[in-house]
């Protein structure tokens, strides 16, 4: 009978919970009234999941999985989007999958991190303007209209280093109300080159 081997690429350890909606002899059985089965994975690891499972039952549990991130080893070429989750049937995930998708999913957040600060740094220019129309009205000080004050940077530091060795974050953001609005670039790391 086929295996499931499934991978936690994530930086934490996980439990899967799936159903085994099949008998041993891949027909369609119940579950109601039933509780899950559950699995965990440690960070960095794989296990295999249901044991030796008839395909119908695999396949159920690749689809019970996908929303939660799982995607199959022929995937992760065409990955657009963190995946938490690799599977194979049949042999473990290999390692170098493995470290593929977990660099990718790291570019991911780098890319959703730069993108959330910029939008932190908007906001936050927003904020102080608008404090500051609200006690100029406050003190019944007239304001010119619109307001001139340059442009304002915002700036970022991180103040501990994450045990990950990840870049500091240093970062400063004018806001410049002149510039054209433009959508926030898609979190999307940059692929590399091989070497």
């Amino acid at each position: 009978m086929p295996k499931l081997y499934i991978a936690n690429c994530t930086k934490h350890d996980q439990i899967v919970f799936f159903r085994l909606d099949f008998d041993q002899e891949g027909k369609s059985v119940t579950q109601i009234g039933k509780m899950p089965k559950q699995q965990d994975i440690p960070r960095g690891r794989q296990r295999q999941i249901g044991g030796d499972q008839p395909m119908p039952t695999i396949d159920s549990i690749v689809e019970q999985l996908r929303p939660f991130g799982l995607i199959g080893v022929a995937d992760v070429a065409r990955m657009t989007k963190m995946a938490a989750y690799v599977f194979d049937v049949d042999r473990p995930v290999s390692a170098e999958v493995m470290r593929r998708v977990h660099a990718f999913n790291d570019g991911v957040a780098v890319m959703a991190g730069k993108v959330r600060r910029q939008q932190a740094a908007v906001a936050v220019n927003d904020q102080v303007q608008k404090l500051v129309d609200q006690l100029a009205a406050a003190a019944n000080v007239p304001l010119p209209e619109p307001l001139d004050t340059g442009k304002p940077a915002v700036e970022f530091e991180q103040i501990e280093q994450s045990e990950n060795g990840e870049k500091r974050i240093e970062e400063a953001y004018v806001i410049d109300r002149e510039a054209p609005q433009q959508p926030p670039p898609e979190a999307r790391p940059r692929r590399r080159k091989a070497a």
